[in-house]
């Protein structure tokens, strides 16, 4: 039978979608550089104000603002001005779970330039990051504080509610010491500290990282209970925990190096 062009025409309509999913990440990310979120107060806001309030031309800007209007993030009024609607209000900086950082760290220099070397990485093996830059992306973040300040932010974002869900749900209470292995800057250990006013825990990460880590926990008033320790997790972890969390840790590495994080932490355990 020859294929039906009612059934073609809508499977080449969903590819188009999925395409221009490319053009809407640009459009969002865009609006999360330039902190557009942020710029809206009790009222509506026309272009010109926002062009002057982001330093930008406003023409252009006029047609960003559409775009965002498109996608759901804007509304627009019957006067031409814009409000901000619930989803957009999750790229102001200050609403809880803000998804700005992740916006932003999507495309930024660290983590969307390597996309575009995936081709390569399919094709040889190697890693699209490594690739691009001669390096993997940890030692890349090292040499670059505001990358890496950055993806901690990012982290944050997306793990946000997941970790307050975690922190209520998970009976950690059994635990007396935990040690968040690769924790960055504390978001699920230290709230869990807080609940749990006998535990003790340990993050540990590398240590650009814990130098951060360190402030956030002084300035949860943590510090009797909780340290954070710099080392190398493909190396060796601290002994004798009761518990050892990893969260997004195992899927950014390869599997021999998965492994090896994976067997450090079993021979680490009492």
């Amino acid at each position: 039978m020859p294929p039906d062009p009612t059934e073609n025409s809508a499977a080449i309509a969903t590819m188009m979608r999925l395409l221009a999913g490319a053009w809407v990440t640009n459009i969002i990310h865009t609006a999360a550089e330039l902190g557009i979120a942020d710029h809206f107060g009790e009222g509506p806001r026309d272009a010109a104000s926002l062009a002057g309030a982001t330093a930008t031309h406003l023409p252009s800007l006029a047609r960003l603002l559409r775009a965002l209007a498109a996608i759901g993030l804007l509304q627009e009024t019957e006067d031409g001005r814009y409000t901000l609607t619930p989803l957009g209000d999750t790229l102001r900086t200050d609403a809880p779970g803000s998804m700005r950082a992740w916006a932003r760290f999507l495309l930024n220099e660290d983590g969307g330039q390597a996309w575009q070397a995936l081709t390569h990485s399919i094709r040889t093996g190697e890693t699209a990051f490594r690739h691009v830059y001669g390096t993997d992306v940890w030692t890349f973040r090292a040499n670059r504080p505001d990358m890496s300040k950055l993806f901690d932010e990012a982290m944050q974002s997306v793990t946000q509610g997941a970790n307050a869900a975690v922190t209520l749900h998970y009976p950690f209470e059994k635990f007396g010491w935990i040690i968040d292995v690769g924790g960055g800057n504390g978001a699920l250990l230290l709230p869990m500290l807080e609940r749990h006013p006998t535990m003790r825990g340990t993050i540990f990460d590398l240590p650009h990282v814990v130098e951060f880590t360190r402030q956030r926990v002084a300035a949860a008033g943590l510090e009797s209970r909780c340290e954070a320790i710099s080392g190398d997790a493909f190396v060796a972890v601290p002994a004798g925990a009761d518990a050892y969390l990893l969260k997004h840790i195992i899927n950014c590495w390869d599997d021999d190096e998965a492994v090896a994080i994976l067997r450090n932490c079993r021979a680490a355990m009492p």
